[in-house]
């Protein structure tokens, strides 16, 4: 299923879905309107569209991976850090989901308040956002991990 393709999406009916699930797809798509247009017609009354995504700030914009070494009161510290730039403007890009990845693909960065907005203004509305972070238990010897990113 094209999910930007609107006319298709609206071909399989109304009030038929408990439920839509978008699981770590958003940032792959060129046009996300279509599918938040047609999401509310699809669901049954009371059903629930849950988006499920990487904070756009840090992983569909290409972040620039860093480590920083200083003196924390007299002891060396290695602090992992991220360099972004425009976070707030839509844009295109190339990149490999994995290191093995024979030809890179497109990721479609938007910021938060587009990736919701175009939610909203669909009807859909916003009941709950979880922003999960990273056991400090986990750690990795490659220093661009986002095992070492946890706040």
């Amino acid at each position: 299923m094209d999910a930007t393709d609107e006319n298709a999406l609206r071909a399989l009916g109304e009030n038929v879905f408990d439920a839509i699930v978008c699981n770590m797809a958003i940032m792959d798509m060129s046009a996300i309107a279509p599918m938040f247009r047609v999401a509310p017609q699809l669901l049954k009354p009371r059903g629930r569209f849950v988006l499920a995504t990487m904070h756009p700030c840090f992983n569909s914009n290409n972040p620039m991976f860093a480590a920083e070494f200083r003196e924390e009161n007299g002891v060396a510290a290695e602090t992992f850090v991220l360099k972004l730039d425009r976070y707030l403007s839509s844009h295109a890009y190339q990149g490999l989901a994995m290191s093995e990845q024979p030809i890179a693909h497109f990721y479609f960065h938007r910021p938060l308040h587009e990736l919701l907005g175009e939610a909203f203004r669909a009807g859909l509305v916003l009941d709950g956002l979880l922003e999960p972070r990273i056991p400090d238990a986990l750690t990795s010897a490659r220093w661009a991990s986002w095992f070492n990113y946890h706040e």
